[in-house]
């Protein structure tokens, strides 16, 4: 689709942290809604804990892009020590 694109921008990113593709249904091994969702909640994990949050790993936390853009957002709006223990749906 590129060649019929009237501008084209490439953006460059770790696959593990910007690439979550969802091809299959839920059932089938790999790329699918469920995959997606846990890498993200993997990623904002991560976010949180870098900033200091400690997370329960059977929680589920999910962060909006208007609150935190990434994990540097993230650190500069939490003030640790701070638990989470119950989904959370940082908005």
């Amino acid at each position: 689709l590129l060649p019929l694109a009237e501008r084209t921008l490439v953006v460059e990113g770790d696959a593990a942290e910007v690439f979550a593709p969802v091809k299959n249904a839920d059932g089938a091994a790999v790329d699918t809604p469920t995959t997606a969702r846990q890498a993200l909640l993997a990623l904002h994990r991560r976010w949180l804990c870098e900033a200091g949050v400690e997370v329960s790993q059977e929680v589920a936390v999910e962060i909006h892009p208007g609150w935190a853009w990434d994990a540097q957002e993230v650190a500069e709006r939490v003030e640790p020590p701070l638990q989470i223990v119950a989904d959370t749906y940082l908005t």
